[in-house]
Protein backbone atom coordinates (compact mmCIF):
# COMPACT_ATOMS: atom_id res chain seq x y z
CA UNK A 1 0.00 0.00 0.00
CA UNK A 2 1.45 3.02 -0.41
CA UNK A 3 1.45 5.51 1.94
CA UNK A 4 1.52 8.97 0.12
CA UNK A 5 -2.05 8.65 -1.82
CA UNK A 6 -4.11 11.62 -3.46
CA UNK A 7 -4.09 15.19 -4.12
CA UNK A 8 -5.23 17.22 -1.28
CA UNK A 9 -8.91 18.38 -2.44
CA UNK A 10 -10.18 20.71 0.35
CA UNK A 11 -9.96 24.39 0.04
CA UNK A 12 -6.82 26.17 0.59
CA UNK A 13 -5.73 29.60 0.75
CA UNK A 14 -4.86 30.72 -2.69
CA UNK A 15 -1.95 32.53 -1.36
CA UNK A 16 -0.53 29.77 0.22
CA UNK A 17 3.03 28.18 -1.03
CA UNK A 18 5.31 25.70 0.18
CA UNK A 19 7.80 27.52 2.60
CA UNK A 20 10.66 25.25 0.96
CA UNK A 21 10.21 25.08 -2.59
CA UNK A 22 7.27 27.40 -3.32
CA UNK A 23 5.11 24.89 -5.09
CA UNK A 24 1.31 24.72 -4.30
CA UNK A 25 0.52 21.20 -4.47
CA UNK A 26 0.14 19.00 -1.73
CA UNK A 27 -0.75 15.43 -1.06
CA UNK A 28 -2.22 13.42 1.58
CA UNK A 29 -1.07 10.45 3.37
CA UNK A 30 -2.99 7.47 3.80
CA UNK A 31 -1.37 6.54 7.11
CA UNK A 32 -1.08 9.30 9.57
CA UNK A 33 -3.04 11.49 7.99
CA UNK A 34 -0.83 14.94 7.18
CA UNK A 35 0.34 16.25 3.90
CA UNK A 36 3.34 16.42 1.97
CA UNK A 37 4.32 18.92 -0.91
CA UNK A 38 4.30 16.98 -3.99
CA UNK A 39 7.94 18.75 -5.16
CA UNK A 40 10.08 18.95 -2.22
CA UNK A 41 7.91 16.42 0.29
CA UNK A 42 7.93 18.98 3.14
CA UNK A 43 5.59 18.01 5.13
CA UNK A 44 2.26 19.97 6.59
CA UNK A 45 -0.47 19.48 8.83
CA UNK A 46 -4.32 20.55 7.69
CA UNK A 47 -5.31 20.71 11.56
CA UNK A 48 -4.31 23.11 14.09
CA UNK A 49 -5.38 22.09 17.94
CA UNK A 50 -7.63 19.87 16.60
CA UNK A 51 -9.46 22.55 14.31
CA UNK A 52 -9.50 22.26 10.22
CA UNK A 53 -7.33 25.05 8.41
CA UNK A 54 -7.11 26.13 5.11
CA UNK A 55 -3.90 27.49 5.12
CA UNK A 56 -1.09 24.51 6.01
CA UNK A 57 1.16 24.35 8.88
CA UNK A 58 4.80 22.91 8.00
CA UNK A 59 5.75 20.36 10.38
CA UNK A 60 9.82 21.19 9.99
CA UNK A 61 11.08 22.17 13.14
CA UNK A 62 11.86 25.68 12.46
CA UNK A 63 16.19 25.53 13.02
CA UNK A 64 15.27 23.14 9.89
CA UNK A 65 13.23 25.11 7.86
CA UNK A 66 16.36 27.27 6.52
CA UNK A 67 18.83 24.86 5.55
CA UNK A 68 16.05 23.48 3.68
CA UNK A 69 15.22 26.07 1.50
CA UNK A 70 19.19 26.72 1.25
CA UNK A 71 19.48 22.99 0.23
CA UNK A 72 16.20 22.57 -1.79
CA UNK A 73 18.01 25.54 -4.14
CA UNK A 74 21.11 23.88 -4.36
CA UNK A 75 19.57 20.19 -4.90
CA UNK A 76 16.02 20.42 -6.20
CA UNK A 77 16.11 16.79 -4.55
CA UNK A 78 12.77 16.22 -2.05
CA UNK A 79 13.77 16.55 1.21
CA UNK A 80 13.39 12.92 2.38
CA UNK A 81 15.96 11.90 -0.07
CA UNK A 82 18.49 14.10 1.58
CA UNK A 83 21.70 12.14 3.32
CA UNK A 84 22.95 13.17 6.97
CA UNK A 85 25.65 14.69 4.86
CA UNK A 86 23.82 17.05 2.71
CA UNK A 87 21.86 17.97 5.92
CA UNK A 88 25.21 18.84 7.78
CA UNK A 89 26.24 20.77 4.29
CA UNK A 90 23.05 22.98 4.47
CA UNK A 91 22.97 23.48 8.13
CA UNK A 92 26.83 24.65 7.80
CA UNK A 93 26.01 26.71 4.66
CA UNK A 94 23.21 28.80 6.49
CA UNK A 95 25.46 29.43 9.65
CA UNK A 96 28.43 30.93 7.56
CA UNK A 97 25.81 33.08 6.08
CA UNK A 98 24.49 34.45 9.35
CA UNK A 99 28.09 34.95 10.82
CA UNK A 100 29.20 36.81 6.87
Amino acid sequence: MEYWHGYMDWPLDPNWACEICGHHVLIWGFVHGVCRCETCHTQYAMRVDGERVETPSCRLKLEYRQPAVWGWARWQKPISEWTDDMWDEAFEAVAAKVVE
